[in-house]
């Protein structure tokens, strides 16, 4: 189970941390050239969120049937009902709003998956938001360290990382564009 939570922590520290910054590039590019296809970079995107999405999920579940360590149950109890409890739901529900991506008619809207992606990064302000609030207020952590929690450079790292996703999904999409148009102009002369 520690396998699977660090799996699913990695991927949400490298890939859905900026990946609204990743849509976002594919709109843009979507919007002014016209000649790169964005279709697959957009597919790419989309099973990304989806599969952090099913991981959470399965990650939730996992710790409630699960949980060996009391200390940590009673850490995620203390934080589902504790005093911030609004933040705690509002990241979980956040973290698994791209569940909806499994509905035909709202993963084929480009904005509606850049909603999702922006939601999903709230996500996890909420979860930090939780996670510093929550040691401030129990004094786990003295209240003259919060400068420590301050945002810059790691907001920008996210948005260098937003930007690389961007664009290796639209290389990557293009790829296969290019791939599928080649063996169809083949299968089309055969």
């Amino acid at each position: 189970m520690d396998t699977f939570n660090t799996i699913i922590s990695l991927f949400n520290q490298h890939l859905i941390r900026g990946i609204f910054i990743s849509v976002l590039l594919i709109v843009i590019v979507r919007k002014f050239y016209k000649k790169i296809d964005t279709q697959n970079s957009i597919r790419i995107v989309k099973w990304l969120l989806i599969t952090y999405s099913t991981g959470v999920v399965l990650n939730f579940l996992l710790f409630l049937i699960f949980s060996e360590d009391s200390g940590n149950y009673l850490d995620f109890w203390d934080r589902a009902k504790g005093p911030y409890f609004v933040a705690y739901w509002a990241m979980f529900i956040a973290s698994c709003s791209s569940l909806l991506l499994f509905s035909k008619k709202l993963s084929g809207s480009i904005y509606f998956i850049l909603f999702l992606s922006i939601l999903m990064n709230f996500g996890w302000l909420f979860e930090s938001y939780v996670i510093h609030i929550t040691s401030i207020h129990r004094d786990y952590v003295p209240i003259n360290s919060y400068r420590a929690y301050l945002p810059f450079d790691h907001e920008l790292l996210i948005v260098f990382k937003g930007m690389i996703l961007g664009i290796a999904s639209l290389a990557v999409g293009n790829l296969v564009h290019l791939t599928k148009k080649k063996k169809e102009t083949i299968s089309s002369r055969s």
